[in-house]
């Protein structure tokens, strides 16, 4: 898990701030993560990623995210929802997109704003590659994280 931590580590670094005390960022999301990161699948232990979060916070997520893709892209779609203290029009998206069979990805911080209701993203190098998705808010000062949500696997089309 350090390895897919680490190459993950910008994303991680605004994610888990918050949760540091004497330890880093990367310290941080390793023992947060570490209860639920690992699954056995065939007598191999294998990264759980779909439990495993990159940033933790009350930055409200998407409401009702779909994922899909098309010519080289991921597209991330999401429903509007009314604005609170934690849930502003001018959040800002960013998304995490993971190879696993590489162990590679494409990171967009700041993909898009809540307001925009969806982003499409590059990710030609991954076109006929199944790949995993990411995706958590912050305030648009960058002072306030949200959750990272598990969006789903999908093969990028071209």
């Amino acid at each position: 898990m350090n390895d897919y931590l680490r190459s993950i580590q910008m994303l991680i670094d605004d994610g888990f701030r918050k949760l540091i005390k004497h330890n880093t960022p990367i310290n941080a999301a390793y023992t947060y993560n570490s209860d639920h990161a690992f699954i056995l699948n065939e007598d191999k232990i294998e990264l759980n990623y779909p439990e495993i979060m990159f940033s933790v916070g009350d930055v409200e997520g998407p409401e009702a995210p779909e994922l899909s893709s098309e010519n080289g892209l991921i597209i991330l779609k999401w429903f509007n929802m009314p604005q609170s203290l934690y849930c502003q029009y001018s959040d800002k998206a960013s998304v995490l997109i993971y190879e696993p069979n590489k162990k590679s990805s494409i990171i967009y911080k700041s993909a898009g704003i809540r307001s925009e209701l969806e982003v499409a993203l590059k990710a030609h190098c991954y076109v006929n590659k199944d790949v995993h998705c990411f995706i958590s808010f912050s305030s648009a000062d960058g002072k306030r994280q949200g959750n990272s949500i598990y969006l789903g696997m999908l093969k990028v089309l071209n």
